[in-house]
This record gives C-alpha cells, structure tokens and sequence, in this order.
C-alpha cells in the first residue's frame, strides 16, 4: 500500500523513482520495477537517460523475459558508452542477450560486413573479437584483428602482440606459439 501510495504522489521524473523501482523489484514485481523505469526513461528523454537507468532497466528486462527490448537497449548502451570499463560490462550483456536470443551469428554478420565496408570503429572490431573469443574461435577472432589493424595501418609487431594475446587469451597455444616465434624474428 506505501509503495503505490508513493507511486501516485512522486513525480514521473523524480530520482526517486529509481528507488521505487528498486522497492517493487525486492518485492519481487519486476514487471512494475520495468514499468517505472520505462516511465522515468521516458520522462527523461528516452535515448538521453542515463547510462545507469537504462542498464538497469535493461536488466530487468531480460529478467522479466523481454529479452529483445533488453537486446535493443544493451546495442543502444554499447554504442553510447564512453567508458572502456563500462563498455566491456554492456558487451558481455550485450553478447549473452544475443546468445539466449540466438541472434550472434546475426550479430556477427553485421560487424564484419561493417569491417568488410571499412565502416567498421574500434568498438565494432572489439567486440567482433569478443564474439569470437566467448564462441571458442581464438583464429578468427586474430583474423577480424589483424584485418582491422591492417585497414589503421598498424605496424606488423603491433599485429603480431595483439595476435598472440588473443589465442593466448583463447588457450590457442599452437598459434600463440606461432605469433611468439614470428615476433622474435621482428
């Protein structure tokens, strides 16, 4: 009864809200915590909330079951995010969303047809390789790497360090191996 009493009384745009949400979902009603948040959100300029509100509301969603909404504001997230930090939290959201969805390799295609386009920033590239690691493809992952760095123009020792932190990170020992030995040649 207090929580809907103060539901009335708060202003759709208050902070509070946050708090009221935060109350409906320890009293096990996340579909109103998502309500509330959606409604803040909204009242707060929709794509221009914060990146914690629109985090958290994401991950209600999901837990509610609307994992394609949730999808859509973890892409939104991504590419908003300025914070490396941060960014590699919304990608592993991002990429476990997708996988329950079983949209990655949707998601795949997109990225490599960006980097195919040289469309493709640093977070694409980034998290085409993360993709690919969290699938177990420790070569492919080195591949979408060497063939971004290539389009920057990196030099090949710069290539070859990342190359081998990649199928290191992969437990691909033979190719680490491989991009170790090329490096002691340079």
């Amino acid at each position: 009864k207090e929580l809907e009493a103060f539901d009335r009384e708060a202003d759709p745009r208050s902070p509070a809200r946050v708090e009221l949400a935060e109350a409906y979902e320890r009293a096990c009603l996340k579909r109103r915590a998502v309500e509330i948040l959606e409604g803040l959100r909204a009242g707060r300029g929709g794509d221009q909330a914060e990146e914690d509100l629109d985090m958290r509301l994401a991950w209600l969603l999901s837990e509610t079951g609307n994992e394609e909404r949730a999808l859509e504001l973890w892409k939104g997230l991504w590419r908003s995010v300025k914070s490396a930090p941060r960014r590699r939290q919304v990608e592993d959201r991002l990429l476990a969303t997708a996988s329950r969805l079983g949209v990655l390799a949707d998601l795949a295609v997109e990225l490599e047809e960006k980097l195919l386009d040289g469309r493709a920033e640093e977070r694409d590239a980034s998290l085409l390789v993360r993709l690919y690691q969290k699938v177990g493809d420790p070569v492919s992952a080195a591949e979408i790497l060497e063939e971004y760095m290539k389009r920057l123009g990196s030099d090949p020792l710069s290539m070859l360090q990342e190359q081998a932190r990649v199928y290191l990170a992969g437990k691909d020992y033979y190719h680490y191996e491989r991009a170790v030995s090329k490096l002691m040649e340079l």
